[in-house]
């Protein structure tokens, strides 16, 4: 396993990691900033397993995931996930928050994939990121490339232009 990049956004932690062929790692999903809530398939497919952090020989679930596939992880926090790529090898991005003290299950994550256009507002009580997770986009007349991000805070207006092979995430995180 490779980490290409990892991030610090002052609301969440993301990273970028890279499998190759047939290769498998596992993860004890806990920690702030460690723990997973979502992951993004960027390319290539592979098996997603988590089992209890005590117990590795029973399986809660497990099952096969594609490039451009969002997984909601956040039932495996606490929790052993072994993560593991098939012949191609798996790329995927990881979306980890920074606080435990507030309740993630409002957190959302949305990928969108270009071409195409979208605002975005910043709302009271929340924290908006806006990441280039591949190729290029354009926010507020601004270029950001893969893995670079941008904030968007309540009461301003983010207006995204994706272009065609590329993709960005939009993670809201409600604070307390």
């Amino acid at each position: 396993m490779i980490l290409h990049q990892a991030y610090n956004t002052n609301i969440l932690n993301y990273c970028s990691l890279y499998f190759g062929p047939n290769e498998s790692r596992s993860f004890l999903n806990v920690g702030v900033g460690s723990t997973h809530t979502h992951i993004y398939i960027a390319s290539g497919s592979g098996k997603f397993t988590w089992t209890p952090e005590d117990n590795t020989e029973e399986i809660l679930d497990s099952y096969d995931v594609e490039a451009g596939q969002l997984i909601d992880v956040r039932e495996t926090v606490g929790q052993l996930q072994l993560i593991g790529a098939d012949d191609a090898g798996l790329s995927i991005m990881a979306f980890n928050p920074l606080f435990y003290d507030k309740d993630i299950t409002n957190d959302t994550v949305e990928i969108v994939k270009g071409p195409n256009n979208k605002t975005v507002v910043g709302e009271d009580k929340s924290r908006i990121v806006v990441i280039c997770v591949d190729g290029k986009i354009t926010i507020n007349d601004k270029e950001l490339v893969s893995l670079q991000h941008a904030m968007v805070y309540p009461g301003k207006t983010a207006d995204i232009t994706i272009p065609d092979n590329s993709v960005i995430a939009i993670i809201t995180s409600v604070l307390p």
